[in-house]
Protein backbone atom coordinates (compact mmCIF):
# COMPACT_ATOMS: atom_id res chain seq x y z
CA UNK A 1 0.00 0.00 0.00
CA UNK A 2 1.34 3.22 -0.91
CA UNK A 3 1.68 5.98 1.34
CA UNK A 4 0.35 9.07 1.35
CA UNK A 5 3.08 12.21 1.64
CA UNK A 6 2.21 15.70 1.74
CA UNK A 7 4.32 18.62 1.38
CA UNK A 8 4.32 22.42 2.73
CA UNK A 9 5.57 25.71 1.51
CA UNK A 10 8.41 26.52 3.57
CA UNK A 11 9.66 30.44 2.00
CA UNK A 12 9.34 32.23 -1.27
CA UNK A 13 11.90 33.71 -3.00
CA UNK A 14 11.69 36.39 -4.92
CA UNK A 15 13.45 38.57 -7.75
CA UNK A 16 13.35 37.00 -11.02
CA UNK A 17 11.43 38.83 -12.91
CA UNK A 18 10.96 35.62 -15.83
CA UNK A 19 10.75 31.55 -15.20
CA UNK A 20 13.00 30.22 -13.06
CA UNK A 21 14.49 27.58 -15.38
CA UNK A 22 16.85 25.60 -12.53
CA UNK A 23 17.35 25.42 -9.21
CA UNK A 24 20.71 24.20 -7.46
CA UNK A 25 21.84 23.13 -3.95
CA UNK A 26 25.41 23.52 -2.28
CA UNK A 27 27.14 20.50 -1.25
CA UNK A 28 26.39 21.40 2.10
CA UNK A 29 23.04 22.00 2.04
CA UNK A 30 23.57 25.98 3.09
CA UNK A 31 22.79 27.86 -0.13
CA UNK A 32 20.57 27.42 -2.97
CA UNK A 33 21.34 29.06 -6.87
CA UNK A 34 18.71 29.82 -9.16
CA UNK A 35 18.53 31.08 -13.08
CA UNK A 36 16.22 32.40 -14.80
CA UNK A 37 14.74 33.50 -18.23
CA UNK A 38 15.97 36.82 -16.79
CA UNK A 39 19.69 35.80 -17.70
CA UNK A 40 20.66 36.10 -14.30
CA UNK A 41 21.73 33.52 -11.36
CA UNK A 42 20.74 34.49 -7.73
CA UNK A 43 22.33 32.73 -5.13
CA UNK A 44 20.60 32.36 -1.38
CA UNK A 45 21.50 31.42 1.75
CA UNK A 46 18.86 28.93 2.82
CA UNK A 47 18.82 29.26 6.37
CA UNK A 48 18.92 32.77 6.79
CA UNK A 49 16.65 32.77 3.99
CA UNK A 50 19.16 36.16 2.22
CA UNK A 51 19.76 37.05 -0.74
CA UNK A 52 23.43 36.80 -1.32
CA UNK A 53 24.48 37.24 -4.55
CA UNK A 54 23.25 38.51 -8.36
CA UNK A 55 25.12 36.99 -11.34
CA UNK A 56 24.56 38.79 -14.86
CA UNK A 57 24.58 34.92 -17.18
CA UNK A 58 26.59 35.81 -20.29
CA UNK A 59 24.88 35.82 -23.40
CA UNK A 60 26.25 33.93 -26.58
CA UNK A 61 26.96 37.39 -28.73
CA UNK A 62 27.35 39.27 -25.48
CA UNK A 63 28.43 43.02 -26.71
CA UNK A 64 29.29 41.43 -30.28
CA UNK A 65 28.89 44.66 -32.69
CA UNK A 66 26.27 44.35 -35.24
CA UNK A 67 26.12 47.64 -36.74
CA UNK A 68 28.29 46.32 -39.85
CA UNK A 69 26.96 43.22 -40.98
CA UNK A 70 24.52 43.31 -44.00
CA UNK A 71 21.80 41.20 -44.89
CA UNK A 72 20.15 39.85 -42.12
CA UNK A 73 17.08 40.31 -41.81
CA UNK A 74 15.02 42.56 -38.77
CA UNK A 75 14.10 39.16 -36.98
CA UNK A 76 17.97 37.84 -37.22
CA UNK A 77 18.96 40.90 -36.07
CA UNK A 78 16.09 41.23 -33.72
CA UNK A 79 17.60 37.78 -32.20
CA UNK A 80 21.05 38.89 -32.30
CA UNK A 81 19.98 41.50 -29.72
CA UNK A 82 18.42 39.26 -27.91
CA UNK A 83 21.45 37.07 -27.60
CA UNK A 84 23.69 40.13 -26.17
CA UNK A 85 24.59 41.93 -29.78
CA UNK A 86 24.74 45.96 -29.49
CA UNK A 87 24.93 48.06 -32.61
CA UNK A 88 26.77 51.43 -33.20
CA UNK A 89 29.00 50.30 -29.64
CA UNK A 90 31.52 52.74 -28.73
CA UNK A 91 35.24 52.50 -28.22
CA UNK A 92 36.19 51.52 -24.30
CA UNK A 93 38.08 54.07 -23.81
CA UNK A 94 40.73 52.05 -22.15
CA UNK A 95 41.25 48.95 -24.61
CA UNK A 96 40.26 50.82 -27.41
CA UNK A 97 37.72 47.57 -27.76
CA UNK A 98 34.09 47.77 -28.51
CA UNK A 99 32.44 47.01 -25.86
Amino acid sequence: MARETTSRLCQTLTGHTGYVQGVVWSADGRMLARCGDDHTIQVWDRKRSQHLQTLLRARPYERLDSSGIRGLTQAEIATLQALGAVEDAAPDAISGRNV
